[in-house]
């Protein structure tokens, strides 16, 4: 039955004109589609048309599972801030109405501020990774947070969360009731890291550690505070780092944070401390060259 779907979905797709399978939804080739990318439709359309059978679908997961380790095993997959370029795959505009769904999207019924490639690229790394700690500067509600358990649970690992933040005004009522004891809200100022996060607290987590810088401020501080008790194989993400991202969710012609983050991000790569750590492009390009809010921003301490 499904082999037989796919074959007249992929007849329709040759003729330009793709209909639902299910219910009456009818997508159309775009009016200014080019001749090649109609060919390029129709190519696909023949690869779907031979794509059908239960031997098909075992070879096609034998693939991914082989294009997946030659990614995790690319000798490029280790990038330096100077050999990559301030750009993404996904157009300014799109960064605009993204940010709306975000802005109003909840996670335990909480408001969240995670797009959906993000929150895709978190758990690739979470999945490839399995940080046992994760450091997060910038509570907000403390969706993400629980985000971050709820995510090692499906992976079924204890993952235990230390979330702060210069004050609790914000911290979600239902999240402070759901919150296992696993996840830790602290109040205090992230600019002050070796208060928030003293050495004795940090020698006694286990790694590897997921350290989530999303307070833009202070950043040179934390991290080259962290990168004392960080070992090799944890992960560093600098979120926001995205000069499209716009500063109200509500505009329709934005202004940007624009450029000042992603700079400030990128001069510290560059210096002594930054030197320590490598962007895993894995992540960073997993679904597009910097698709994601955090250009640059998913790395890899190396040394």
């Amino acid at each position: 039955m499904l082999s037989t779907v796919v074959r007249e979905a992929a007849k329709t797709l040759r003729a330009g004109v793709w209909r639902s399978a299910v219910g009456t939804n009818t997508w159309r080739k775009p009016r200014n589609t080019s001749f090649n990318a109609f060919r390029s439709y129709s190519s696909f359309a023949d690869e779907v048309a031979r794509f059908g059978g239960h031997d098909d679908y075992a070879l096609a997961i034998k693939q991914a599972e082989e294009r997946l380790h030659q990614s995790l095993q690319s000798p490029t997959r280790f990038q330096s801030i100077d050999t990559r370029e301030d750009r993404s795959d996904i157009p300014a505009y799109l960064v605009l109405h993204e940010q709306w769904g975000k802005y109003i999207s909840k996670y335990r019924g909480a408001l969240f501020l995670k797009n959906p490639n993000d929150l895709a690229v978190y758990y690739q790394l979470f999945s490839h990774v399995q940080p046992k700690t994760v450091l997060e500067v910038g509570t907000f509600t403390g969706a993400s947070a629980m985000w971050y358990h709820d995510a090692a649970k499906s992976l079924n690992y204890d993952c235990h969360i230390y979330s702060v933040d210069i004050d609790s005004a914000l911290l979600s009522e239902e999240i402070k009731l759901m919150k296992p004891d696993t996840v830790h809200f602290i109040i205090g100022d992230a600019g002050k890291p070796d208060k928030v996060f003293p050495a004795s607290l940090l020698e006694s987590l286990p790694h590897p550690w997921l350290v989530v810088e999303d307070s833009h401020d202070k950043i040179a501080d934390i991290v080259t505070y962290l990168n004392e008790f960080m070992r090799v194989g944890d992960y560093l993400v600098v979120e926001d780092t995205c000069p499209h991202m716009p500063i109200r969710s509500d505009q329709d012609h934005a202004t940007t944070w624009g450029p000042q983050k992603l700079e400030s991000f990128k001069n510290i790569l560059r210096s002594p401390v930054g030197q320590n750590f490598k962007i895993d492009s894995f992540y960073t390009d997993l679904y597009g060259y910097n698709c994601t809010n955090h250009w640059h921003g998913f790395l890899r301490k190396c040394s």
